[in-house]
């Protein structure tokens, strides 16, 4: 008798133990499931965009988080170039948090592939716990694809209306940032769509434009070497055909080619250029570099720009105020700068001046790298190789 009710009871812990263990792997299941509804939802415009050869589109992907929004979720996307959908839920839980109440939110963030982040975030006396899934396309349907859970390691709301938070990475681990950036408070149309036609395109990437003060009556340290492909591809709306590099190949651009993408954005004399770039006259061409393994840069994190602000002058140029927002540390603003443009006839512009505002809480530009002198790329490279570029 007393063995059987040691029996009884072992089963009946057993069952429970099973129940436990389903519930868990079942609140997985269903987090699965969900997502994997939330993706079809959007189906047809992600099959659209497939079809038409506009998935990277910023238009797409607005389209995108404008029909999560109307689902009633809290929807941005993953470049925090788009307005959050109901931002007012993603706010209140960033008060709640703050205050180190209770609370609980999940954020979707759509990417360029037309999958997208999801963050099930979770807040309890100041801290942040964070369940994190991927979800893409396979085949034609969405699959989640990877799933992180972790308590933030450092996480706040900014007063810009950011929300920042953290994984923790041991010092010297190269792979994933574990930093994320999501925009909660909705931006002026204006200042994006500035943003995107007179600031995005040449961004902080590899060059020092936005880096240093100048203008057109003294250019000052700007590098025309930085801005070369950027710009080539604004005027030709297609990449540099240059290789990454690795044998230091170096290339001979003829000089109207060379010159033509400068004039096209900047008020500039062809002698100016030849100043500050290296010009063989012989054979009428400029030298060009690109970067390569040595000269690449110190860090993938790089900040992004955000124009906050504008003013349309006298003279008919608009000054932009623009923020270097900067995930990998936490920053809504790493440091600010003023660059002004001059509109011109259909649709064309001229980059005027850029002024970097003085401030004692400016980061260091450690995401930037000077390109290597003569000396050391022969150090390197040694020289031999040469080719011809571009159009």
């Amino acid at each position: 008798m007393k063995k059987t009710i040691l029996v009884i009871a072992f089963l009946l812990l057993a069952a429970a133990g099973c129940a436990g263990k389903n519930t868990k792997d079942g609140s997985k299941e269903h987090a699965d499931r969900k997502s994997v509804e939330i993706a079809k939802s959007y189906q047809d415009i992600y099959e659209k965009a497939c079809k038409d050869g506009t998935l990277e589109d910023l238009a797409t992907i607005r389209q995108i988080v404008e029909r999560l929004g109307e689902d009633g979720l809290v929807a941005v996307d993953a470049e925090n170039q788009v307005d959050m959908e109901n931002a007012a839920q993603a706010e209140a839980f960033c008060k709640r948090a703050g205050e180190g109440k209770e609370a609980v939110q999940t954020i979707i963030a759509v990417k360029d592939d037309g999958g997208f982040m999801r963050y099930d975030l979770e807040a309890s006396e100041g801290t942040l716990k964070v369940r994190q899934g991927y979800v893409a396309w396979s085949n034609g349907e969405p699959v989640e694809k990877e799933t992180d859970e972790y308590q933030a390691y450092a996480w706040n709301y900014s007063g810009k209306g950011y929300l920042f938070f953290e994984k923790y990475q041991p010092p010297g681990y190269d792979g994933f940032s574990g930093h994320t950036a999501i925009r909660v408070k909705p931006l002026d149309q204006d200042c994006r769509e500035l943003n995107q036609k007179y600031i995005m395109p040449v961004g902080y990437r590899l060059n020092n434009m936005f880096l240093e003060d100048w203008s057109e009556n003294d250019y000052g340290n700007l590098n025309f070497y930085d801005i070369f492909e950027p710009m080539y591809q604004m005027k030709y709306g297609k990449r540099l055909d240059v290789e990454f590099a690795f044998t230091g190949k170096t290339y001979d651009v003829p000089e109207e080619e060379f010159e033509n993408v400068f004039l096209a954005f900047f008020q500039i004399d062809p002698s100016v250029l030849r100043q500050k770039t290296t010009y063989q006259e012989g054979s009428h061409t400029y030298q060009y570099r690109p970067r390569g393994m040595f000269d690449f840069g110190s860090t993938p994190d790089i900040p992004y720009p955000e124009v906050v602000s504008y003013e349309e002058q006298e003279d008919g140029t608009i000054k932009l105020v623009v923020d270097a927002v900067w995930p990998d540390r936490n920053m809504e603003k790493a440091y600010s700068h003023e660059v002004v443009v001059r509109p011109l006839d259909g649709g064309r512009f001229q980059y005027v001046s850029n002024h970097v505002i003085d401030s004692k809480d400016n980061a260091d530009p450690v995401w930037y790298r000077e390109r290597l002198s003569d000396e050391k790329w022969k150090d390197y490279y040694g020289g031999r190789f040469n080719g011809k570029c571009c159009l």
